[in-house]
């Protein structure tokens, strides 16, 4: 028998090893557990909240689609383009073309004088008015291709004829 007590004594060291691998094992798969289950927690908060963020671009969507219907009915066709006249607001160009880019659009350039021509009879006399050709440090000139006559602005981007010198 004492011949077997290496055998033994070997037989035990690996079963030790074994409880102390299977107790590794049962550690690990411990974390393991956890780690899927706060993963799966994090998940879920963040479908949540994924969830929300899509119900809040929607009712944005929803709410930009309207206020496009509603801006729509304020634009005039005049000529071959759309035109949205501010009568009640006096603004600086800045917030004007800003206010233009809020509504899907952008401060009137004229192409020729057929356009300004086109839109001077729905304007107010003795009004001014903000283009997008303004540049706000020079006289812009903006000369038209058809006719001899040029167009201007002026440095508060008001409507000009005849006042540029080439």
């Amino acid at each position: 028998m004492s011949a077997l007590h290496p055998l033994f004594d070997h037989h035990v060291k690996h079963q030790q090893q074994w409880s102390s691998l299977a107790s590794v094992m049962n550690d690990t798969r411990a974390r393991l557990e956890k780690l899927q289950h706060d993963t799966q927690a994090k998940l879920d908060e963040m479908q949540t909240q994924l969830a929300a963020i899509i119900e809040a671009l929607a009712m944005i969507n929803s709410s930009t689609n309207t206020k496009k219907e509603s801006l729509s009915d304020k634009f005039e066709q005049i000529g071959s383009r759309r035109f949205y006249i501010e009568r009640d607001e006096k603004d600086t160009w800045d917030n004007a073309a800003s206010k233009c880019l809020l509504m899907g659009g952008y401060l009137a350039s004229f192409r020729n004088k057929e356009e300004l021509e086109a839109i001077l009879p729905k304007l107010e006399a003795l009004e001014e008015y903000w283009l997008g050709i303004n540049n706000l440090h020079t006289v812009a000139c903006m000369e038209d291709e058809d006719e001899d006559e040029d167009l201007a602005v002026d440095v508060d981007g008001f409507i000009k004829t005849n006042c540029c010198e080439f």
